[in-house]
C-alpha cells in the first residue's frame, strides 16, 4: 500500500476494503491534499465522519479488501509516524 501514495497512484483503506481513489482525488470538496495526506494507509478512523453519500461515492472505488491486521497495521504505522 505504501506504494500507492501520490495523485498518480492513490490508494487508501476504509474498514479493510481497499480504494484506487485516484481518479478522485481531484474532486474531493477539501482538495486534493487532504486524500493525499493519508494515502496509502488505513483511513477508517477519518472516514466514519464522512456522509452516507460520501460513502456511496468511495463504493465506486473499491477494488478489494484486505485482511484485518494489514488494516490495522497502516493505521498504527501513520498514527506513530514509524
Amino acid at each position: 500500500m505504501l506504494q500507492y501514495t501520490n495523485e498518480d497512484d492513490c490508494w487508501i483503506i476504509v474498514d479493510n476494503k481497499v480504494y484506487n481513489v485516484t481518479k478522485y482525488i481531484q474532486h474531493h470538496p477539501c482538495g486534493k491534499f487532504i486524500i493525499l495526506r493519508h494515502a496509502g494507509t488505513d483511513c477508517s478512523v477519518h472516514f466514519k465522519f464522512h456522509s452516507y453519500k460520501a460513502r456511496q461515492i468511495l463504493e465506486a472505488y473499491k477494488i478489494g479488501y484486505v485482511k484485518e491486521y494489514i488494516g490495522i497495521l497502516f493505521f498504527f504505522k501513520k498514527l506513530f509516524n514509524i
